[in-house]
C-alpha cells in the first residue's frame, strides 16, 4: 500500500514536480521542497503518538562517549529587562526615548503580531498551549497553498529582476546615444580644428608671399642704396663744381664792380677837370 505521503504526491502533481523543479531563490529548504517538510513533520506526529500494539519502551540514558566532556545544562542568571537610557539632545533638555519594540519604527508595513507568551504551555506535563488544532491533511494542504503562492512571490521576484535588467539595459541604450552624441561632438570639433588648421595654412602662405615681397622690397633697396652711395661722390664733386662756378662768377662780379668803379673814378676826373676849367675861364 502506498503510504499518506505517496498518495499526496499522486493526487497532487504540481507537489511533487513542481514544488521541486522550481527552487526559490533566498529562501529555507522547507520552502523549496516541501515534500521533506511534509515527511519530516509526519515523522514526528508518528513519533509522538505512539501505537496501541507497540509496548511502551524506556528510554535509556544517554552516556557521553570516552574522552568528551557531558554537556551540562547551567541555569541563566535572571536578568532584569533595561530598556534604552533617555537620550540627550543638544541644548540642555532630555527626553526619554525607549526603545521596546517594532511599533516606535516608522517602517509603514503591516507585519502581524506574534506573542509567544500567549501561546506558551504553562503546564508541561498537560496539553495546555491555546494552539488552534490543525489536522494533518489540513495543514499538508496550507503547506501546499502557502508554497504555491511562494512561487507566485518567484515569478513576481523574476518580473522585478527581469524589469530591472531592461530598465537597466535603457540607461546602457542612454550611455550609449550619450556617446554618439560625445562622439558627434568631438568629430564637429575636430572638423573645425581641420577649418583652423586650413585657415592657419592659408594665412602662412600670405605671410611666406608677403615675405617674399619684403625679401624683394629689401633687395630694391640694397640696390638704391648702393646706387646713392655711388652717386654721393659725384653729387659731391658737383656740388664743389657749383661752389667753384659761384666763386668764379662772384669773382666776376667783383672784377667788373671794381672795374666799373674804376671807370666811374676816371670819368670823374675827367668831369671834375673840365669842369675846373670852364669855371677858370669864366
Amino acid at each position: 500500500m502506498l503510504n499518506r505521503n505517496q498518495a499526496l504526491q499522486q493526487n497532487h502533481p504540481f507537489y511533487s514536480h513542481e514544488v521541486k523543479s522550481m527552487p526559490i531563490r533566498g529562501k529555507s529548504k522547507t520552502a523549496q521542497d516541501p515534500n521533506s517538510a511534509l515527511k519530516s513533520k509526519s515523522k514526528k506526529a508518528k513519533a509522538e503518538t505512539p501505537s496501541a500494539t507497540e509496548p511502551t519502551k524506556t528510554p535509556k540514558p544517554t552516556t557521553a562517549p570516552t574522552g568528551i566532556l557531558p554537556t551540562i545544562a547551567l541555569p541563566l542568571p535572571n536578568i532584569p529587562f533595561r530598556t534604552t537610557p533617555p537620550m540627550t539632545l543638544s541644548g540642555g533638555s532630555s527626553t526619554a526615548i525607549h526603545r521596546k519594540d517594532l511599533t516606535q519604527v516608522n517602517h509603514g508595513l503591516d507585519i502581524p503580531e506574534f506573542q509567544p507568551n500567549q501561546w506558551m504551555a504553562k503546564d508541561l506535563f498537560t496539553n495546555s498551549s491555546p494552539l488552534p488544532e490543525t489536522s494533518q491533511a489540513e495543514a499538508d494542504q496550507a503547506v501546499l497553498s502557502i508554497a504555491r503562492k511562494r512561487q507566485t512571490l518567484r515569478i513576481v521576484r523574476e518580473n522585478i529582476g527581469l524589469n530591472r535588467d531592461i530598465v537597466g539595459a535603457a540607461t546602457e541604450h542612454q550611455q550609449l546615444l550619450g556617446a554618439v552624441i560625445q562622439y558627434s561632438t568631438e568629430l564637429v570639433n575636430n572638423q573645425t580644428k581641420f577649418v583652423k588648421y586650413t585657415d592657419a595654412g592659408v594665412k602662412q602662405q600670405i605671410a611666406a608671399v608677403k615675405l617674399s615681397q619684403s625679401q624683394e622690397q629689401f633687395t630694391q633697396e640694397t640696390i638704391a642704396l648702393d646706387g646713392l652711395r655711388q652717386m654721393t661722390p659725384l653729387i659731391q664733386e658737383e656740388w664743389n663744381e657749383r661752389l667753384e662756378l659761384r666763386r668764379a662768377k662772384i669773382n666776376g662780379l667783383r672784377e667788373q664792380t671794381l672795374n666799373a668803379n674804376a671807370r666811374l673814378a676816371s670819368k670823374r676826373q675827367e668831369l671834375e677837370a673840365m669842369f675846373n676849367v670852364e669855371f677858370q675861364t669864366i
